[in-house]
């Protein structure tokens, strides 16, 4: 992200015979522990960093830089924000997948691309599951019961409820 961002690679210039025992290689783990552990995380954050947190005309010099506990709080919110699901948000792929797997004739009968989508089977079965046998949404609607897609009292999930 550095090389692309900047049009040059980022060096690491330790300065310790032990190369563990570097700034920068301090300032990672001190990255690594901030996001506890997660280094799928801390991945994300640092393509946010370049995409999102940082203006074209901000130098990063040093490493410790993207340590910066405000730029890390600053990603938490807009991580935390961007995982409440709304009428728009997109079915995640694990979701798609079981039903792919699973129920592959609910896509005869419904678009499963959005929450709003789900929504709608959601509406159709609750209106109609006494009078028609609807064993596929049934299905649907327990795996996306399990994936926190549909609260337990059968509500679509949406707003951060």
């Amino acid at each position: 992200m550095y090389k692309e961002f900047y049009g040059t690679a980022y060096v690491f210039v330790p300065k310790n015979p032990n190369p563990y025992g570097c700034k920068e290689c301090k300032d990672a783990w001190q990255l690594l522990a901030a996001f506890d552990g997660n280094a799928h995380d801390v991945r994300k954050y640092i393509y946010w960093l370049f995409k999102r947190g940082i203006n074209k005309s901000t130098n990063i010099t040093h490493f410790g830089y993207i340590n910066t506990p405000g730029l890390i709080r600053k990603y938490k919110l807009y991580a935390r924000k961007k995982k409440i699901l709304r009428r728009e948000s997109r079915l995640p792929k694990s979701f798609i997948q079981w039903c792919t797997e699973n129920a592959p004739s609910i896509f005869d009968k419904y678009n499963m691309e959005t929450m709003n989508d789900l929504g709608a089977m959601l509406s159709f079965y609750k209106m109609y599951a006494e009078t028609k046998r609807l064993d596929t949404e049934f299905d649907v609607i327990l795996e996306a019961k399990r994936l926190g897609l549909v609260t337990q009292e059968g509500n679509l999930n949406i707003g951060g409820k």
